[in-house]
């Protein structure tokens, strides 16, 4: 990670709250007060609940939750970052329609279209439950959305992720061992999810995910 890059996601941990996951009566994530994930570094992150899991893959049913999001079409890659990150950044640091900060939260997320030519990218920052209702954003670039509950295949990994390549080969990691066991997945997109702050040397925490093949998000 080099120095520009640092300081765009040291910005990540620069605001500090907590968050937890508990599952309701009928086997749906719900988020309440309890311990988060140990991976969530005492940040608020998505509430879900594993279905089944092997030593390559969980399949996560995660609860209805609120994001903010941005997209940019294909860029030089830290402009490309910074770009998004920036807009979603200002959302949180006040730039809503309440006037008011917001608590960072975790993952960061991006979504990574495989098709070819020009494609549309996007990142998005989970809103806690506890901030409801989330101000409506000022920037037109940044949009708030409520995501149904929904599945995904999640595989998690450890390590930086210098570069584009090392979530290309974990997500191709992914898909081999979905298609191994006979499930059906959206292949033309994964998503990432980073969990850290780059100077979080050790125990680092990231994850991809995929979509069953008629899932859909709007980030």
């Amino acid at each position: 990670m080099d120095i520009k890059q640092a300081a765009l996601f040291c910005m990540f941990v620069t605001l500090v709250t907590s968050n937890a996951v508990l599952t309701n009566g009928q086997g749906q994530a719900e988020p309440q007060t309890f311990t988060v994930p140990k991976f969530c570094n005492n940040l608020a992150c998505p509430a879900f609940m594993v279905i089944s899991s092997t030593s390559e893959y969980e399949v996560r049913e995660y609860a209805e939750t609120e994001w903010v999001s941005t997209n940019q079409t294909n860029m030089d890659g830290y402009r490309y970052n910074y770009n998004m990150f920036m807009r979603l950044f200002g959302y949180i640091k006040g730039e809503n329609g309440a006037d008011q900060p917001i608590s960072m939260t975790c993952p960061v997320v991006k979504r990574i279209n495989l098709s070819r030519g020009p494609t549309m990218s996007t990142m998005s920052f989970f809103v806690d439950p506890k901030q409801s209702p989330a101000p409506e954003p000022i920037n037109p670039n940044v949009g708030l959305y409520t995501v149904p509950s929904f599945t995904a295949y999640v595989r998690q990994f450890g390590g930086f992720t210098r570069g584009k390549k090392v979530w290309q080969d974990q997500a191709d990691l992914l898909g081999n061992a979905l298609k191994r066991d006979g499930l059906e997945f959206r292949e033309d997109i994964f998503w990432t999810a980073g969990y850290d702050s780059p100077w979080k040397s050790q125990n680092r925490h990231n994850e991809v995910w995929f979509l069953p093949k008629n899932g859909n998000l709007p980030l």
